[in-house]
């Protein structure tokens, strides 16, 4: 009986042990390099018309381009703007972040970085673990792939 219950202890000692080995990597602060998301995608059109195209989704996607993009410059081929998405952590939390989009012909860069949320209380926390970044991650590539379908479709005849 001694046995069976010094087994039994070891293998909960050794759960609990693996358990807490895991929650530490997941919420281990990240270091400052891998607290951004970026992506290139390749679209066979020119750097004007992307660049007229990347406006034209931010102020769809976040409702208003006047208050999302911070700074553009058509000639560089530059927006950078600021956004928020619901992204689901043990709760859905609004996330802010910026976002970059570079431009050149036939293809574009989007980086987002800068991450964070605000709390019930009010209190701006930033978003620095890998847990946080893995839910990030997910809803940064859904809104890059909605930016690809967006400046990749054909224009319609009218």
């Amino acid at each position: 009986m001694k046995k069976v219950i010094y087994f039994i202890l070891t293998i909960v000692i050794f759960i609990s042990w693996v358990g807490c080995a895991s929650y530490d990597t997941y919420n281990k602060a990240l270091p400052p390099e891998e607290l951004k998301v970026q992506r290139i995608i390749e679209i066979n059109k020119p750097k004007d018309e992307l660049y007229k195209l990347s406006n034209e989704w931010m102020a769809k996607a976040f409702k208003s381009s006047k208050d999302v993009i911070q700074y553009q410059d058509k000639e560089e081929g530059v927006i950078v703007g600021k956004g928020s998405t619901m992204v689901k952590y043990l709760a859905s939390m609004r996330t802010w972040f910026t976002m970059t989009i570079e431009i050149k012909d036939n293809r574009m860069r989007i980086t987002f970085e800068e991450f964070f949320v605000k709390t019930s209380t009010g209190l701006v926390v930033p978003i620095e673990t890998k847990y946080e970044m893995e839910q990030i991650k997910i809803k940064c590539d859904e809104l890059i792939d909605d930016l690809k379908a967006y400046v990749g479709k054909e224009a319609e005849e009218w």
